[in-house]
């Protein structure tokens, strides 16, 4: 009798400590892999990994992730679970709303929620994930529209382009809507400008480069439509000679 509630105590005890297993492993293995900003901090996104090659990190409700930089910290708390419990080395985006309408963004998984931007623009942050489990610091992240900084190590390094990624497998890089270039070549003015694909490397946003001859106005004529496919493109225009001429880069 003794050795069977012995038994009986032993399979409680492994039960509570499974259970207790699982609960922490159900959401601690995840780490900041990229981050991004454009110049306003109007569009942002961190880019979640699991590094442990652990399946059932899922369960992110309950948990928070904050930004802490010199005008304060802002809080972002995971409102529900990721979809799926297979997310052994996958990687999850929270971003800004319109990540999935600018030029080569895609659809975050989950959508900050503070009203400002999350991540520290001035003198840079500090990144903390549930409590503790993942924290990094980041000085000069890049503003520019296409530079980011990724995970090395222990730290995150700038790099010249930004990659996203959502844990349904969509990846796709943000391209600045802007001229690259600007030059008159007799009476054509001819500009160049970078062009984002679609999400996978799909047909990318339609671009439209227009003229006017008065700012403030409403009364812009398209010269040319053309759909992004990752390159940079050169369009040449003849100028109107006996007036002003104002151009500008749509998209979409």
């Amino acid at each position: 009798m003794n050795s069977l509630r012995f038994l009986a105590r032993i399979a409680a005890m492994a039960a509570m400590f499974f259970a207790n297993s699982f609960a922490y492993a159900a959401f601690h293995t995840w780490k900041v892999n990229e981050i991004y900003s454009n110049a306003d901090g109007s569009v942002q996104f961190i880019e979640m990994k699991e590094s442990a090659g652990a399946n059932g990190q899922n369960a992110l409700p309950g948990h928070a992730i904050t930004c802490t930089g010199p005008l304060g910290t802002t809080t972002f708390n995971f409102p529900s679970n990721l979809p799926s419990t297979s997310t052994s080395n996958r990687v999850f985006i929270i971003g800004t709303s319109n990540l999935t309408s600018i030029p080569g963004g895609l659809t975050p998984d989950y959508v900050f929620t503070n009203s400002g931007p999350f991540l520290s623009l001035v003198g840079g942050g500090f990144i903390n994930f549930a409590g503790g489990f993942d924290t990094v610091t980041y000085t000069n992240l890049p503003t520019d529209g296409s530079g980011a900084m990724i995970r090395s190590g222990a730290n995150l390094i700038v790099v010249t382009t930004n990659s996203p990624v959502n844990f349904r497998g969509g990846s796709n890089s943000i391209v600045p809507l802007r001229f690259l270039s600007t030059a008159r070549n007799g009476n054509n003015f001819v500009v160049t400008f970078a062009t984002a694909t679609g999400t996978n490397g799909t047909a990318g946003p339609n671009y439209a480069l227009q003229t006017t001859n008065a700012l403030g106005g409403t009364n812009w004529s398209t010269l040319t439509n053309l759909t992004g496919d990752g390159a940079v493109r050169t369009i040449t225009n003849s100028i109107n000679t006996t007036s002003n001429q104002f151009f500008r880069l749509r998209s979409p």
